[in-house]
């Protein structure tokens, strides 16, 4: 997509098209980046508490896990 992009194009709109699209899954991809290293921050507060065996706070936790999951998971099925 890359060579396509770089080539000189006779079609300034498939120029265009191309490089929406390109953006558009460099967006996506660093949305899910994101969402990633949110949910694994999550996952090592959730541990730290468990080894400290503080349940205080821990349900706040994975409820913030899923919430950060199920909204990306859009990203993830896109065709």
């Amino acid at each position: 997509m890359l060579k396509e992009l770089k080539a000189p194009q006779k079609d300034s709109k498939a120029w265009c098209s191309q490089s929406d699209r390109l953006q558009m899954a460099e967006d996506t991809l660093s949305a899910v980046r994101r969402v990633r290293r949110q949910v694994v921050d999550c996952m090592r507060t959730l541990m730290k508490a468990g080894k400290e065996k503080k349940t205080e706070g821990m349900f706040d936790i994975v409820e913030e896990m899923l919430r950060k999951t199920s909204v990306s998971a859009p990203y993830w099925t896109r065709p």
